[in-house]
Formats: C-alpha cells, structure tokens, sequence
C-alpha cells in the first residue's frame, strides 16, 4: 500500500514473483520516496521488526502521522504475531 505523508510517498508490504528464485518475494519493509530530493530511504524493516506479516492487496491511510494498514492476502503461508 502506498500513502503520502509530508512531501514524500510511503510503501509498505506486497510482494512480486522473483523469476531467479522461482516463486514470490512477500515483502513487508517500507520504503519512502522524497519528492524534493528524489530520494528512497528505507523506513522499516519489516515482518522481523514488529511489522504485519507480509501481504498484498491492503488498504491503508494515513491519520495524525501513522500509517493505518488494513486487510490483504498473505497466501495463507505466513504467520505472525503482529497481524
């Protein structure tokens, strides 16, 4: 999901099939593009920092400067404490 927050694009989650490895990368670090500077910085780390477990087709917003994710699909292999 990908939500803008104070001049710059945040992602987080989703995954992509990974043709070397042949099968899904599920992805579950943010990442931010700063618009001014035209920069990526990574955010989070993901899954193994507290993040929900990795999954696509989430909805998210943006509200008093959190990032509210809700839903989406995790394949129905990943498991975690913090869903």
């Amino acid at each position: 999901c990908a939500v803008q927050h104070q001049g710059a694009l945040v992602v987080t989650h989703g995954y992509f099939y990974n043709h070397q490895i042949h099968r899904p990368a599920w992805q579950s670090n943010a990442w931010k593009f700063t618009f001014r500077t035209r920069k990526w910085q990574q955010v989070h780390r993901g899954e193994s920092h507290g993040a929900p477990s990795a999954r696509y087709s989430t909805s998210c917003v943006e509200f008093n400067g959190g990032l509210f994710m809700f839903g989406g699909d995790d394949g129905g292999h990943k498991h975690s404490l913090n869903n």
